[in-house]
């Protein structure tokens, strides 16, 4: 099965409306066809986007947004040391990706997975990397 290595912004276009696009609802009905994995800074910088949601829509409930997320079945990988985090700050400064699409690419470098993301830079580096990905800004 397809590993998909699934960004904050591609979670975010299944959990909010406001951000959703057809490519990422189309991706959606098929996620059961792909195992969908993400680094470790994924669940802090998509909390912290929910967290921020909840002071923009007072009605948004935060524990249906995070049970909602767990349905997606996204396997987290464990943390890294602080030595990869040199690397990965290499990677980022070279490619010019935040620290944290950085971790997205090497993680889909390291299991051979496709790149789901509605982050222009992440999808142009993981093309140039000769990942395939999917572009769910449309």
């Amino acid at each position: 099965m397809t590993k998909l290595i699934v960004d904050a912004s591609a979670a975010a276009s299944w959990l909010l409306a406001s951000q959703a696009t057809r490519s990422a609802m189309d991706l959606l009905d098929r996620l059961e066809d792909f195992e969908p994995a993400a680094p470790y800074v994924f669940q802090w910088e998509l909390g912290n986007l929910l967290v921020r949601q909840t002071r923009r829509e007072p009605r948004f409930s935060l524990a249906e947004a995070f049970t909602v997320l767990d349905s997606f079945r996204i396997a987290i990988a464990p943390p890294v040391g602080r030595n990869d985090v040199r690397a990965l700050a290499a990677i980022a400064a070279s490619r010019g990706l935040s620290l944290f699409d950085a971790g997205y690419l090497w993680l889909a470098m390291q299991i051979d997975g496709v790149v789901a993301s509605r982050d222009g830079g992440l999808l142009t580096a993981a093309t140039a990397a000769g990942l395939p990905v999917f572009d769910l800004r449309g």
